[in-house]
């Protein structure tokens, strides 16, 4: 249906809770991926700390990508925060900035997106591609100053 109306499919792959374990969303992301060809389909939150699985899932289907809401900030200072790197950079052109506001202030969650751009090297094409040009690519918009 998304794929004939010319939308988008968001999958919420975060992970955790005492819930965490009742379903599989990246499981679920892979059987959407392999019917649906023309639809984006964002992996949003960036499959948590389960961000490498979800890098694999987006690097064998041209139509999928990663969004960094909520894991980003929270995954901040810890190992996950270098297999975000590496899913990231491996991701060239795949991955989108999201705020997940309210949960992260609008004004910390850039804050905390730029200081890991910073500290894992990305190029300032890198950040802006994730900030404002990935979002066209696969559908979106950008309202960014």
């Amino acid at each position: 249906e998304a794929q004939s109306a010319g939308l988008g499919i968001m999958i919420d792959t975060s992970y955790g809770t005492l819930d965490m374990y009742a379903s599989d969303n990246l499981k679920l992301a892979t059987s959407i991926a392999k019917k649906v060809k023309k639809a984006p389909i964002v992996l949003l939150h960036s499959g948590g700390c389960r961000c490498l699985e979800a890098m694999l899932i987006a690097l064998s289907a041209d139509n999928v990508y990663l969004e960094s809401s909520f894991t980003l900030p929270f995954y901040m200072n810890s190992t996950i925060e270098k297999d975000l790197s590496f899913a990231y950079k491996n991701l060239k052109g795949k991955v989108v900035y999201g705020s997940d506001f309210p949960y992260v202030e609008f004004d910390e969650s850039i804050a905390k997106h730029q200081l890991f751009f910073q500290k894992n090297e990305f190029s300032r094409s890198m950040r802006d591609a994730i900030f404002y040009s990935n979002l066209g690519t696969c559908g979106g918009s950008s309202n960014f100053p």
